[in-house]
C-alpha cells in the first residue's frame, strides 16, 4: 500500500514538473488521487477554490477534447458538475446550485446503470431508459436528497428575509410616527 501512495506521488510529481496540464488533470480526477482531490477541497473548505479549480479543469479539458475519449470526457463532467454543486453548497448560494442542478438534469444526460430489480419513485423520476437486463438513470439520482435539502434551505431563507424585511418595514414605520 505504502510503495503504491509512494508511486502515485512520484508519478504526480513527474506531472507537474513536465507541465503537462492535460495528463494532470486526468490524474487528479481519476482513480486513485480522485480520492485525494476530493478530501483536499473537503477538508480545506475552500469553495471558491473549488469552482476556481473546476474552471481550470474544464477550459484544460476544453482544449484538449482530440486527445480524450468520449467515455473519459462523460466521466470528468460527472465529477466536474458534483464538485461545482459541492462548491456552491459550502457557499450557501443556493440560487446556483439549484440552476445548474437543474441545467444538468435536463441538458447534461450522463447516466450511471442498475440492474433491472430497483423500483421506487425517486429512481424512476431519474430514469432515462432501460434494456432487457439494466435501467440507465440520469447521474444527479445520487444527488437527489441533497437538491431537495437545498430547496428546502433556499424556502427557510426566503421566508426569513421576507419575515426581516417586512419586520424592518414595521419598525421605520414606527420610527417614522
Amino acid at each position: 500500500m505504502e510503495n503504491q501512495q509512494n508511486s502515485n506521488i512520484e508519478a504526480f510529481s513527474q506531472l507537474v514538473e513536465a507541465d503537462d496540464r492535460l495528463n494532470l488533470i486526468k490524474t487528479l480526477l481519476s482513480y486513485p488521487l480522485i480520492n485525494w482531490t476530493s478530501q483536499f477541497f473537503s477538508r480545506t473548505r475552500n469553495a471558491e477554490m473549488l469552482l476556481n479549480f473546476v474552471d481550470y479543469c474544464r477550459i484544460i479539458l476544453r482544449q484538449n477534447t482530440d486527445k480524450i475519449s468520449n467515455e473519459e470526457l462523460v466521466d470528468f463532467d460527472k465529477i466536474l458538475i458534483g464538485y461545482e454543486l459541492s462548491a456552491y453548497d459550502r457557499l450557501n448560494d443556493f440560487e446556483n446550485y439549484i440552476a445548474l442542478f437543474e441545467f444538468a438534469r435536463v441538458n447534461v444526460l450522463h447516466t450511471i446503470t442498475y440492474t433491472k430489480h430497483r423500483n421506487d419513485d425517486i429512481f424512476n423520476k431519474y430514469l432515462l431508459y432501460e434494456d432487457e437486463r439494466y435501467k440507465y438513470v440520469h447521474f444527479l439520482y445520487l444527488m437527489d436528497r441533497r437538491y431537495h435539502i437545498i430547496l428546502r434551505k433556499k424556502s427557510r431563507t426566503s421566508e426569513c428575509c421576507l419575515k426581516l424585511c417586512s419586520d424592518t418595514n414595521r419598525v421605520n414605520c414606527r420610527a417614522k410616527s
